[in-house]
């Protein structure tokens, strides 16, 4: 018959069992910690001036170029590659840098006829 496990036994069989469950929930909270400070991060394309822009510039798609933005740094009102085609013909509403990602805001329609500016979308 074998003899009942020790007590010393037991005791580092659930230190070792303790430590292991540490360890597990040690590596997931990492993992979130790291995707947590991960999030945003993420590249995305953007349009962007091509070169320096004055107030008033009617944009050309010579004057548009691709670039990229962690996606943190990206709201609604920067333009993506797919609304390249809808600003073409616009106007700089304010002085552009070349590299500059472009604002809608900073865009504004041209009427017909009248040469008035209709403001940002």
């Amino acid at each position: 018959m074998a003899a009942p496990p020790t007590r010393t036994v037991l005791l580092a069989t659930a230190a070792v069992a303790a430590l292991a469950v540490a360890w597990a929930l040690r590596t997931v909270g990492v993992r979130d910690s790291y995707a947590r400070a991960r999030g945003g991060w993420d590249i995305v394309p953007i349009a962007a001036a091509a070169a320096d822009l004055d107030a008033g510039t009617i944009l050309t798609a010579a004057m548009i170029e691709p670039k990229s933005l962690p996606g943190k740094f990206v709201t609604p009102n920067v333009l993506g590659p797919a609304s390249v085609g809808e600003v073409i013909g616009e106007r700089a509403l304010i002085p552009i840098k070349k590299g500059d990602p472009l604002y809608r805001s900073a865009l504004g329609r041209i009427e017909a006829g009248a040469g008035s500016d209709a403001g940002p979308r």
